[in-house]
């Protein structure tokens, strides 16, 4: 059974690893009602930032400074050129 366009329990499994599944799901609904229009769904892409963004903060203060629970440094603290 598909939802959303999740298509396997592996996929669905990555869409929701930092907890933002409900809000990814939210999206896609208005994306897929939107003829997939990014800029009629801003309200979801913000949330689904900010969800990320405090999923990783979390995650980085649980493994340690600059260590993602995937085992990849983060990247997203620096700024380009540094």
């Amino acid at each position: 059974m598909q939802q959303h366009g999740v298509q396997n329990d592996e996929e669905r499994d990555l869409v929701d690893q930092f907890g933002c599944g409900a809000i990814y799901f939210a999206l896609e609904e208005c994306m897929g009602e939107n003829d997939r229009v990014w800029s009629a769904c801003q309200a979801q892409v913000k949330a689904l930032r900010e969800c990320y963004e405090n999923a990783a903060v979390s995650e980085t203060q649980k493994t340690g400074a600059g260590q993602r629970k995937d085992g990849l440094s983060d990247m997203s603290s620096r700024a380009p050129g540094n």
